[in-house]
């Protein structure tokens, strides 16, 4: 009954406000939740089994009497169902805006470099790192004035290794459901990362997480070929080779050199037994045509740029306009 209310088939009954139904007073997402966290809250709220069936019950509570087309992916849905702008929450609870910092085709984009629905919906709760992270004193911290805790968005960026709240290491879970349960219910049996990137030792590991927060933080993509331009422009200055057949360094060649191996293996793994002068497109593809990936683009802007504040200027320039 309360379903077919929902959607306008029976009007001699109105439907409970989904806050009443779900306590969304208490689950409006939190500054920097993590949209997969997020769902994962929900669904323990509602006592529902899987993702599957938290989505398909916020579905049947939408408010709107004829579903949008094109928006019920889970952020999309999640969106609706407290009641925020679709692009907002997009922004700033998805990690969308760092795997998907370059789109090729214009058409997968629209204004100002946001995303249309299909890449919502098929990359929205995507992470990636295959490793769930948190900081142990922000889950305290969570328990001790919430009594729960909650994912950070920022935690799961490649290469980050502490918290920049408190500045201690995080700690990560392989658990495949871990952003179903809240982070408390990991912490106990969750373990610590490699030393040497925890200790903050490393300026180029500190420049290479200013990067990734910087891509995250722009919130939308950027065409492959203005970005691609601007790594090339800079490549010429340390006279790279592009392609693998030559004898000029490649950009794969400067970051084993300069990376901590345990780095260079979490963002490519393999990556630090990689012979000197040997083509690796996991991380020269984002001089190629291609664009590479977003670990290989935040590779080359850590390499070939001395700030992520320099790096924006020469790779997504329309930054001082947008």
């Amino acid at each position: 009954m309360d379903d077919e209310a929902v959607h306008g088939e029976t009007k001699a009954i109105e439907p409970a406000p989904i806050s009443s139904v779900l306590g969304l007073e208490n689950t409006r997402p939190l500054t920097d939740e993590l949209a997969a966290g997020h769902l994962g809250r929900i669904q323990i709220l509602g006592d529902w089994t899987t993702r599957a069936a938290t989505l398909r019950r916020l579905r049947s509570l939408r408010t709107r009497s004829v579903p949008v087309k094109g928006q019920d992916g889970a952020l999309l849905v999640l969106a609706d169902t407290c009641g925020i702008e679709h692009e907002a929450y997009v922004r700033s609870h998805s990690l969308l805006p760092f795997v998907c910092f370059t789109i090729r085709n214009a058409r997968m984009q629209s204004n100002n470099g946001f995303w249309e629905h299909t890449v919502i919906s098929l990359v929205g709760l995507r992470s990636p790192r295959p490793r769930a992270y948190m900081c142990a004193a922000c889950v305290g911290g969570d328990i001790s004035r919430r009594g729960y805790s909650y994912w950070r968005r920022a935690h799961q960026l490649p290469g980050v290794h502490w918290c920049e709240q408190h500045g201690d290491p995080l700690i990560s879970t392989q658990a495949p459901e871990a952003f179903d349960q809240m982070p408390s219910s990991w912490r106990a049996s969750a373990t610590p990362g490699p030393r040497e990137l925890a200790n903050r030792s490393n300026r180029v590991v500190d420049r290479f997480v200013a990067n990734v927060r910087w891509m995250l933080a722009g919130g939308r993509s950027w065409p492959v070929e203005t970005v691609r331009a601007g790594l090339l422009a800079k490549a010429e200055d340390f006279q790279l080779r592009l392609a693998p057949p030559g004898n000029k360094p490649l950009l794969s060649d400067l970051a084993v050199a300069a990376l901590p191996l345990s780095l260079i293996d979490e963002l490519v793994p393999g990556a630090s037994r990689k012979e000197r002068g040997k083509y690796l497109s996991a991380i020269d593809g984002a001089l190629a045509g291609s664009g590479g990936t977003p670990v290989s683009v935040a590779i080359a802007l850590t390499l070939l740029f001395e700030t992520a504040e320099e790096a924006m200027r020469a790779c997504c320039p329309s930054t001082a306009t947008a």
